[in-house]
């Protein structure tokens, strides 16, 4: 017995596209990639995604089109050019339409890692138009249209259809393979939104510039690492500036903002990925100020009892797990109080819900070393370094709620929003003359680094 190619191409493709349903890891492997290919040289993905499909719907829908509509043209062919020249031509326009219906998504989003796709679409509109070419006036009859119509304006409702769909948008299916699509930053399968599996930075832009670019990727690229997430190669400072530059500029973000990069694991999986490959965000926002700029009014923060941070190789990472500064946040909001201090399950003091903790006593500061479980934050090693280049002595050390008392000062930093006075602990009243003082470097320091 033998099977036309038309034939082999649709056994194929179903038999593979059912088994990529039921397989996760398979279809992560088959899917068009642009940004894979281009970055991992993974361009086999090209041809591979045309043979699964996001589901029985869309796999019906490409197979039963090129089946009734292809058997002609194929037929066609062979009897024009013969059985192998026509077959050979066959292949060919089944497979260019394959390749050309990437070339839009892949210019679009050949350095997107979120953006994939699935489907036979664009080898099967090729074959589709070709037929049509072929038999402009031929008459059709579709289940779904109960007249008879020329092939020429179906091949016009093809296209409105597909343009609808492509402007409607989160059908799970690629109508990019016919018309190209932006789609959805964050697809619902994202990993960082269902399981908290990333780690991200957040970063203070100053003059619609971002600041300290080198220590906030270095951070994200180890924590990623921390968590077995391999990030490419390409995920350098130099590529993420210019890409948050990129997002600053059509924001029109010309003086103060902030950004927040993010990078997780690719989809796939549940509890158990199916990848370790990294995808990346990038959001901004405009920020109310453009310096650094002390508060006005100083903190009211008290202790957070009802969870302990417990040390692990995690600790020091800004991970996307973090229900622990939740519940703080929440605490805090409970209680009146502007911000909590999180402890450990030795009763030293970490951080706060959102900051790195310093204390000022007798002019000197200190801050919960890295070994005891805080937070890396790229602030507080600015801060240290701006303190010690300006002759102000630093320790880190274990901090525990007596030295809080005892302080004459107390304040906390994050990258955000610089450095922020504490005025109250319980009964206990300070000062911020330090930490104005350290506000003044911060900003001269920026200032020069910028050229201002």
């Amino acid at each position: 017995m033998t099977f036309s190619l038309l034939t082999i191409i649709l056994i194929v493709t179903v038999i593979v596209s059912l088994r990529a349903m039921n397989d996760n890891n398979l279809k992560e492997k088959m899917m068009f990639i642009p940004y894979l290919c281009k970055h991992e040289n993974q361009s086999y993905r090209i041809f591979s995604h045309i043979l699964i499909h996001a589901d029985i719907p869309h796999l019906l829908f490409n197979m039963m089109s090129f089946y009734f509509l292809g058997k002609i043209l194929e037929i066609e062919l062979i009897s024009k050019y013969g059985f192998f020249q026509g077959e050979l031509h066959f292949l060919i326009i089944y497979l260019l339409g394959a390749m050309f219906a990437t070339i839009i998504p892949f210019a679009r989003h050949h350095d997107h890692s979120h953006y994939r796709s699935l489907g036979a679409s664009g080898a099967v509109s090729a074959i589709i138009f070709a037929f049509i070419l072929w038999n402009p006036t031929v008459e059709l009859s579709l289940m779904f249209i109960p007249i008879p119509i020329p092939a020429y304006l179906f091949g016009a409702l093809y296209l409105g259809f597909e343009y609808y769909m492509d402007k409607k948008g989160n059908t799970g299916i690629a109508h990019d393979a016919h018309l190209g699509n932006d789609g959805p930053t964050i697809q619902a399968g994202n990993r960082g939104h269902l399981y908290g599996d990333g780690v991200f930075e957040s970063i203070r832009i100053m003059n619609g510039k971002p600041l300290n670019m080198d220590n906030h990727i270095k951070r994200l690229i180890e924590g990623a690492k921390a968590i077995k997430i391999r990030p490419s190669v390409f995920f350098t400072t130099e590529f993420f500036e210019e890409k948050v530059q990129d997002l600053i500029d059509k924001s029109e973000i010309k003086e103060g903002g902030r950004c927040r990069i993010s990078l997780d694991r690719m989809m796939g999986g549940t509890y158990t990925p199916t990848s370790n490959e990294a995808v990346y965000f990038i959001e901004v926002y405009p920020y109310e100020f453009n310096d650094f700029d002390l508060n006005s009014k100083g903190l009211e923060i008290d202790l957070f009892t009802d969870l302990k941070k417990h040390k692990n190789s995690l600790s020091n990472y800004k991970t996307k797990s973090g229900l622990l500064y939740v519940m703080a946040g929440v605490n805090a909001t409970e209680r009146k109080l502007d911000d909590v201090l999180i402890g450990n399950e030795k009763g030293a003091i970490l951080e706060s819900s959102s900051c790195n903790l310093f204390v000022v006593s007798n002019g000197v500061l200190y801050t919960p070393g890295l070994d005891e479980g805080c937070i890396a934050g790229t602030m507080r090693m600015q801060i240290i370094n701006l303190a010690v280049s300006h002759g102000i002595k630093v320790y880190e050390c274990t901090i525990f709620p007596q030295n809080i008392i005892a302080a004459d000062e107390i304040f906390l930093t994050n990258a955000v929003r610089g450095i922020t006075w504490v005025s109250g602990y319980r009964t206990k009243r300070y000062f911020n003359n330090t930490a104005r003082k350290l506000v003044a470097y911060l900003n001269d320091y920026w200032e020069n680094q910028l050229g201002e």
